[in-house]
């Protein structure tokens, strides 16, 4: 992995949603030029997508310029890879190109259905949502006789590339305040669709206030895990075990957000 190459993806390229998904860990293979030989079938296990959706996201950023393929010199039959870092530097930081966007069936929010014909929007906030919906319909909650059902959980993807750097940003802190080494310790495309899951469950909370609050919880949330004898392996009976993973004891579930922001 060259986290120069993540780098530049994460603040350069303009793509959204899945597609950045999918280059991102396109980018966790390369090396510091770029270069990578993944097959399909490891990019979309670690994009957590479908062979043809990394298909589609190859091909239109062989399109834009952005990755140059070559099926002749990869290794053991591999195709080679390789992300032009010059064109992703030329791009303005954080920019997205709304016309290219909204054209793509891959950087846009219409992508074809695998189940039916009818276009859907995707992005990772999204499948995250889902995944939580799926989680909490396994358990049963007696609700009083009257009791008005709570508001569904509200699905942002206008500003993905925003949330996506506030992610990144709380990674950052993440990492600082748990001693974790960054070149070993990756954000991963699980880790993304968690952070994002959670942040948007802080943006509820704190509507109508500061929206920036809502990163300042998710901070105060490692801050207090931080703090955490038994997370941090510094309670004896731990043996030294650490248990502060991001994706399961930190924001692996709603449930794990609240225990840590409870007084």
């Amino acid at each position: 992995m060259s986290l120069h190459v993540t780098s530049k993806i994460w603040r350069h390229l303009p793509y959204e949603g899945t597609a950045l998904i999918v280059m991102l860990a396109l980018g966790d293979f390369a090396d510091d030029d770029g270069n990578a030989f993944p097959h399909f079938a490891k990019l979309a296990q670690k994009a957590r997508c479908s062979t043809k959706t990394v298909q589609r996201t190859i091909a239109k950023a062989e399109q834009d310029g952005y990755v140059i393929v070559d099926r002749s010199r990869g290794r053991e039959s591999k195709t080679f890879y390789r992300i032009v870092v010059e064109k992703l530097s030329s791009n303005t930081p954080a920019s997205v190109d709304k016309l290219s966007m909204d054209s793509s069936p891959i950087c846009g929010h219409l992508v074809p259905d695998l189940w039916t014909s009818r276009p859907r929007s995707v992005d990772i906030c999204d499948l995250a949502y889902k995944e939580e919906q799926s989680e909490n319909s396994q358990r049963t909650v007696r609700e009083p006789v009257g009791a008005e059902a709570p508001a569904p959980l509200p699905v942002r993807g206008k500003n993905n590339a925003e949330d996506l750097q506030a992610v990144n940003e709380i990674w950052d802190h993440y990492i600082e305040a748990m001693g974790r080494n960054p070149s070993l310790c990756r954000l991963t495309p699980l880790r993304i669709k968690k952070g994002l899951a959670r942040l948007n469950e802080c943006r509820q909370m704190v509507e109508g206030r500061d929206p920036d609050r809502a990163v300042e919880l998710m901070n105060l949330a490692i801050d207090r895990m931080a703090d955490s004898d038994w997370h941090m392996g510094r309670n004896p009976k731990t043996g030294g075990k650490k248990y502060n993973e991001w994706e399961e004891q930190l924001f692996g579930s709603t449930e794990r957000l609240e225990k840590w922001l409870q007084d």
